[in-house]
């Protein structure tokens, strides 16, 4: 039960919303998840503190930088994991 129009509102914008680029329920072997844990944690920290200090006005945000840094922290191998988590999703249907 819905007090105000806007929670109604939002009830039917989140109801109605295109759903397509939705990641599926896809689940990462054992392996995969030690890969994906390995390289995310580092690369999630790193971001959050980036985003603080860009933020906050203590640091500029250099993109070309922040982007080599994320690929050097092994970025593309953990995206290269989860398109694979995905592929092996889309083969069972």
């Amino acid at each position: 039960m819905q007090i105000y129009p806007q929670q109604q509102q939002a009830e039917e914008a989140w109801v109605s919303c295109d759903n397509s680029l939705t990641l599926p329920p896809a689940l990462p072997t054992p392996d995969e998840s030690k890969v994906l844990q390995k390289i995310m944690v580092d690369v999630n920290t790193y971001v959050d503190e980036v985003f603080n200090k860009a933020v906050m006005g203590q640091t500029p945000l250099d993109f070309d930088k922040f982007v080599q840094t994320l690929k050097n922290m092994g970025l593309d191998e953990a995206i290269k994991t989860q398109q694979a988590i995905i592929d092996r999703y889309y083969a069972k249907k």
